[in-house]
Order: C-alpha cells, then sequence, then structure tokens
C-alpha cells in the first residue's frame, strides 16, 4: 500500500495541536472548515510514490496491450494526482460517518502517514461504520476510475487500480496501523454487549481505541481479552 490512511488512534487523538514553533514549520493548516486540513512534508513524498506506482502501471499495461513500453512524466504525475484524490476522499468518507454519527471531527491529517482524528461517546456499531467508510470509499472511487479508464494503460485506469489495492489493504486486520485492525476491536465489542464508549481524555480510550483497562490490567492484556 502506498502510505497509511485511516482513523488515527487514540494515542494521536485530541484537540488540535498548538501547531507552533518548530511544529508549525513541517505541518500547515490549509483548511479550517468544515474541518482543519492539515498538510505534512511527507504527502510529497507520498505523492511521488503514487506517480512512481501510477507510471509504472501504466507502462505494463501497455507493454501488454501493444508490445511497447511507453510513458510520459505527465501521465505519471496525474496518475499520482488521481490516487491522491482517492486518498482524500477515504478520510473525508470517515469524517463525514463519524460526524453523522455524533463525534466530533477534530483535523484531517495528509502525509506518508495520516488519517481523520475523532473524538467523542459513541457506540461500537457507529464506531464500525466511521471507521469501514473510509477504504469503502476509496474501494468504490477506485471501481469507478478503473471502470472509466478501461485498463492499466491509462492513468485513470491505473490510479483505480492503485486506490483498490489501498482501501483492500487497508480493511486487512494485521497491524494496529490498519483501519482492518480496529474495525475488528469494534466488532468484537459490538457482538459482546453493544454497550455506549465514553471518550476519555487520558489513557487507553475506549470509545477511541475500543479498549478500556481493568484495575490492574495491562495494554497487552486488555488486548488479548486476560
Amino acid at each position: 500500500m502506498f502510505g497509511l490512511h485511516h482513523e488515527l488512534p487514540e494515542e494521536r487523538r485530541g484537540s488540535a495541536p498548538d501547531l507552533s514553533g518548530h511544529i508549525r514549520a513541517m505541518h500547515f493548516t490549509v483548511l479550517r472548515a468544515p474541518w482543519p486540513i492539515v498538510l505534512k512534508p511527507g504527502l510529497l513524498v507520498l505523492f511521488g510514490l503514487l506517480s512512481l506506482g501510477g507510471g509504472m502501471l501504466i507502462a505494463s499495461g501497455r507493454a501488454q496491450s501493444t508490445g511497447t513500453l511507453t510513458l510520459t512524466w505527465q501521465e505519471a504525475v496525474l496518475s499520482g494526482a488521481l490516487a491522491l484524490a482517492a486518498l482524500i476522499i477515504h478520510e473525508t468518507g470517515h469524517a463525514v460517518v463519524a460526524h453523522a454519527t455524533g463525534r466530533t471531527v477534530e483535523r484531517l491529517e495528509f502525509g506518508l502517514a495520516g488519517g481523520a482524528v475523532t473524538s467523542g461517546d459513541t457506540t461500537p456499531w457507529r464506531r464500525v461504520a466511521a471507521i469501514a467508510a473510509g477504504p469503502l470509499a476509496e474501494i468504490t472511487a477506485g471501481v469507478l476510475m478503473s471502470v472509466a479508464g478501461g485498463s492499466w494503460g491509462s492513468p485513470l485506469g491505473a490510479a483505480g487500480f492503485i486506490a483498490i489495492l489501498n482501501g483492500a489493504g487497508n480493511l486487512l486486520p494485521f497491524h494496529k496501523a490498519l483501519d482492518g485492525y480496529r474495525l475488528m476491536r469494534f466488532l468484537r465489542l459490538v457482538f459482546q454487549d453493544g454497550r455506549p464508549l465514553a471518550c476519555v481524555p487520558s489513557g487507553p480510550c475506549p470509545a477511541c481505541t475500543g479498549v478500556a483497562l481493568k484495575p490492574g490490567q495491562t495494554m497487552e492484556g486488555a488486548l488479548i481479552g486476560a
């Protein structure tokens, strides 16, 4: 996958930070409404990777269909921009559904790693909906691009393939940085009792992580149900 984009975990949840000093020099807030959008230097790296990947797909698709390896830098850049647009749709999907289900959208972050930062009391089902909305929105955008582009040999088709790959990969539950990891955690709570989840300012936040420590319990123990 190209970059990790998801609803950010609890340790990065909360009010938008004071972007002052050296932090301000590295982060740029470009929009305040409806939610702050923060751009990080890694965004340029991500755009470069998406353009490189898109260019490789275009050249490969054309080689398979015509037997010639042709590519222009403009086509590679266009495929990168379209794939980046799909990532923006991904994060917007998280934010829109989180807002619709009662969470506060603190900000959207875009960089080599990024995500939608939200807070507020909720329920397991509402968290499942908000977490799943991002990857599903990106996959939908990718399918539409792929259909319109027709093949990997076009910038639109290449960007569509990247969006489908990234969205589907984000649904995998194998790493805590992926949406699928948190999705499985909240689905487990749905089938356990489905009780409301409080959003707390410190410690493991049940509404943000799906984990609440019992007295004497460690985070590792909570994650495995011990």
